[in-house]
């Protein structure tokens, strides 16, 4: 973060698209799986965005991207990934919560899923 303020002055946006990808049933993830999901997915997120946010406070602006994934909102059959939404899923949470704490300090904070989308036009 410091390196960012020193080369261009401020943080205007902060994209959180760390994490990785474990798929298995549901039953066979081990705590290295969890803990290599909390620690990329979640402990990530939340150190940097702490940093982000403190900047953008004495910024009174900024902006932070969340990436998830789609299968949050929409799994797919045959692709096992419960755990790895749980992981996803409070990403989303977060984002909404912040979103609002942050709303009048000129922060925004949104999520954006990748990957494929059902919708009325398919």
């Amino acid at each position: 973060m410091d390196t960012a303020v020193s080369r261009f002055g401020r943080i205007d946006v902060l994209v959180n698209n760390a994490g990785i990808f474990i798929p298995k049933p549901f039953t066979e993830y081990t705590t290295e799986d969890l803990n290599a999901l909390v620690s990329t997915t979640l402990a990530g997120f939340l150190y940097v965005s702490q940093l982000a946010v403190k900047r953008m406070l004495q910024q009174k602006s900024g902006s932070i991207v969340n990436v998830s994934t789609a299968l949050v909102d929409q799994p797919i059959a045959g692709v096992p990934v419960a755990v790895q939404v749980m992981a996803k899923g409070s990403l989303h949470a977060v984002t909404r919560a912040l979103a609002i704490e942050y709303a009048k300090d000129g922060i925004r904070v949104k999520h954006r899923c990748l990957g494929r989308h059902q919708n009325s036009d398919a």
